[in-house]
């Protein structure tokens, strides 16, 4: 499996896919879909903030973190093109806390990953919350642990 990171900028404006890769777009939930700049086999829209728990705003109302469901939802959608599509490109707004979190995830869930380690060093700031959540995920529902 083939994990790339990159800014939401980067993909709506520049990137040209492989033609069996997947996309897995995170936005905040007020965000329209993203609107990527090449064609990929599918993609996984995921909208969450970038929070360690959901709150309450006094002005944007309710903001929701990730949560169980959405980590058990975004592994069936991998699982459902794993191994048949090999290369997965994940972004977020800048691609330096929720994408690495999730690329981290998979790395020690699937076979042939990329370290997870590596991109721990790449990318320190990922967020504890989402990465610790895939993996709970993934023992919940143990047909997911493939690697």
């Amino acid at each position: 499996m083939q994990l790339a990171i990159f800014p939401e900028i980067h993909i709506q404006f520049l990137y040209e896919p492989h033609p069996e890769e997947i996309l897995i777009s995170i936005r905040e939930p007020h965000q329209v879909d993203l609107n990527p700049h090449g064609t990929f086999a599918a993609i996984y829209h995921l909208k969450i903030y970038d929070l360690a728990e959901s709150v309450v705003h006094p002005q944007r109302g309710s903001m929701p973190a990730m949560s169980l469901e959405h980590a058990i939802d975004l592994l069936r959608f991998v699982c459902q093109y794993w191994p048949t599509h090999q290369r997965f490109t994940i972004h977020c707004a800048a691609g330096i806390s929720r994408s690495p979190a999730i690329a981290m995830a998979l790395s020690e869930l699937f076979k042939g990953a990329p370290s997870s380690a590596v991109i721990r060093q790449r990318h320190p700031h990922f967020n504890p919350h989402v990465y610790q959540l895939l993996l709970q995920a993934a023992r919940t529902c143990s047909s997911y642990a493939v690697a």
